[in-house]
């Protein structure tokens, strides 16, 4: 029994180990973490979002005019 459980904690540990982040992986800047070759992601308030496609935008329409005010009815 001693073995089984030196084994299930040996593993446990090099799991918590191997998910560790390091820091060449992920730069803290000021704003936001930037991924080290990636895209830098930055929050944006959500007043100064603007939808002008034809997915989205007649579904965001439809809630706003109908789904809403249906909602306020019941």
């Amino acid at each position: 029994m001693k073995k089984y459980q030196f084994y299930l904690l040996s593993i446990c540990l090099l799991l918590l180990i191997s998910c560790k982040e390091t820091k060449s992986q992920i730069v803290q800047n000021d704003k936001t973490s930037v991924l080290k070759g990636g895209y830098k992601i930055e929050p944006v308030n959500i007043q100064n979002v603007k939808l002008t496609d034809s997915f989205w935008l007649p579904i965001i329409k439809r809630v706003q005019e109908i789904t809403i005010e249906y909602a306020i009815k019941k």
